[in-house]
């Protein structure tokens, strides 16, 4: 799952639920872990590779990007959002 720095609560990734995402929803199919996605649990996804550096893995293989990244990878800046230079504001 997902912590929200609101109130420290979890948002579950599908075929996850309860109040720390630790318990697998959907009946006998369970999700995989450990960022990893595909029939047998036998695809990783990283933040590193798959999402270059700009998104969070979800379970099924895919990238949910920060703010101001776009594309099946986060690899798209979008226009207008322009993130500082290291060490300036």
């Amino acid at each position: 799952g997902r912590c929200m720095g609101d109130d420290g609560s979890c948002e579950c990734y599908t075929g996850w639920g309860g109040a720390h995402c630790d318990t697998p929803e959907g009946g006998g199919d369970h999700p995989c872990m450990n960022n990893l996605y595909s029939e047998g649990c036998s695809e990783r996804c990283t933040m590193e590779g798959t999402c270059s550096m700009h998104g969070r893995c979800l379970g099924d293989g895919s990238c949910d990007c920060y703010a101001g990244w776009s594309g099946e990878h986060c690899d798209i800046r979008d226009a207008g959002d322009e993130p500082c230079v290291k060490n300036l504001y």
